[in-house]
């Protein structure tokens, strides 16, 4: 639950490519939060979650620190472009007024990059 979250994806994101730690304050805030009302009902267990999400987190930051050079702010426009329109029909589909397959679009998202790798070589 805590590793699955927006925040907790994009906040390791953004704080190895921008250096922003923002997200991640605010994720920890909502976690801890969300902790203690899970470690009323569930116990100590709870705080064993910390170091799962220490080695998604960190792992996340050390691929996207890994990737910074090749990840430019042209491509990262690109990629949050196709997962708008990705979302949105998400949107669609949930609301029943367009029966989009979001899934089947995923390798969109591939598009961009490949697009940027070609033209790097080229």
């Amino acid at each position: 639950m805590f590793c699955f979250g927006t925040l907790s994806i994009l906040g390791a994101m953004e704080s190895a490519l921008h250096g922003d730690n923002n997200y991640l304050y605010t994720n920890a805030a909502l976690g801890f939060v969300t902790s203690l009302v899970l470690a009323s009902t569930y116990g100590l267990g709870i705080a064993l979650s910390a170091i799962v999400l220490f080695l998604w987190q960190g792992g996340i930051y050390l691929f996207f620190e890994s990737l910074s050079a090749f990840l430019t702010a042209e491509l990262l426009t690109e990629i949050s472009l196709i997962g708008g329109f990705l979302i949105l029909s998400s949107g669609l589909a949930i609301l029943k007024i367009k029966d989009c397959k979001a899934l089947n679009m995923l390798p969109s998202l591939l598009v961009p990059i490949l697009w940027f790798l070609l033209r790097a070589v080229f």
